[in-house]
């Protein structure tokens, strides 16, 4: 049970970590659009992750908004690094949740007015200045069923928050 609540909580930050990113406004040949904000380029830490509706916390047994009391400190500590070029790097941080696994990947992102686009994964951005990068999107929340103690899903409207590092 405990290594499922483990599985289903790394699944959905991951889920959610990717849907995260930042901007340029440099006008290059890999950046044309100088619309894009030049304050996403830069590195930023998740500060909260919350769900439009209830769901079920495995760390409390209640029913919650808070996505991101499920987290474990190993994912607190992660970063998104948003480059100049349309690229990410989303580093694990000093605590890695598991020590196999490579301290940091890239992928690629756009913005383009609203949309946030990481790895494909397409963000509604609701807040981007100096300080604050704030966007949602629809995902799947997994969770235990307290009463199948089976994998169980629902489709929620996920907003992730980070601060510039």
């Amino acid at each position: 049970m405990k290594k499922t609540r483990l599985a289903v909580t790394v699944g959905l930050l991951a889920a959610l970590s990717v849907s995260c990113s930042k901007d340029d406004n440099n006008t290059t040949p890999d950046n044309p659009d100088p619309q894009q904000p030049a304050s996403i380029i830069g590195t930023w830490k998740t500060v909260a992750i919350t769900s439009d509706k209830d769901v079920p916390s495995q760390a409390t047994g209640t029913m919650t908004k808070d996505i991101w009391l499920e987290a474990q400190s190993c994912v607190k500590d992660n970063t998104d690094t948003y480059k100049s070029g349309r690229e990410i790097v989303m580093d694990e941080g000093a605590t890695k949740c598991n020590p196999s696994s490579p301290q940091s990947q890239t992928g690629t992102y756009t913005h383009q007015g609203s949309t946030l686009t990481i790895n494909g994964a397409a963000h509604n951005v609701l807040q981007l200045d100096n300080t604050t990068l704030k966007y949602s999107r629809t995902a799947k929340y997994y969770f235990i069923n307290s009463s199948t103690q089976s994998l169980d899903s629902t489709d929620i409207v996920a907003t992730t928050t980070q601060q510039r590092q």
